[in-house]
């Protein structure tokens, strides 16, 4: 009907007529968001990122009808335009690396943001800590 946010594939009613994604499966999600690491000022992933990034093409293989929006940010140290190009190019690395997991790159879209849209303050290392970061959002696929 004209409420399912999901017309083309079946779900719940309480999901807005969506499938649902499990607790545990969004949980790692947001244990990605910080999980996920670099070289100091570059895309070179770190080898411990690797695990992560493996449990989600897992998630992807079982969430069929959702693609997946991989968004790169940085804090606000350095230049701004570096800090642009730096989210992209993580954002392209774990693009790249689900890809090599057999995620089919027509499901995956990824953007880098830079330091526009911190999720915490830039004035403690805690706060620049958490705002760099690679998010992972399954969307429904319409």
């Amino acid at each position: 009907d004209h409420e399912d946010e999901c017309p083309k594939i079946p779900g719940s009613v309480a999901n807005n007529g969506c499938p649902v994604i499990e607790k545990e499966d969004k949980k790692t999600l947001d244990v990605a968001m910080q999980a996920v690491q670099f070289e100091t000022g570059s895309a070179v992933l770190k080898a411990q990122s690797g695990t992560v990034l493996k449990q989600i093409a897992n998630i992807m293989s079982r969430y069929p009808d959702f693609n997946m929006v991989i968004s790169g940010h940085t804090d606000n140290v350095g230049r701004p335009a570096f800090n642009q190009t730096l989210s992209e190019r993580r954002a392209k690395a774990c693009f790249d690396y689900l890809i090599k997991e057999g995620v089919p790159a027509y499901r995956l879209n990824y953007a880098g943001y830079g330091d526009s849209r911190p999720i915490s303050t830039n004035a403690t290392d805690k706060g620049k800590s958490l705002n760099r970061r690679v998010e992972f959002n399954l969307v429904p696929r319409n």
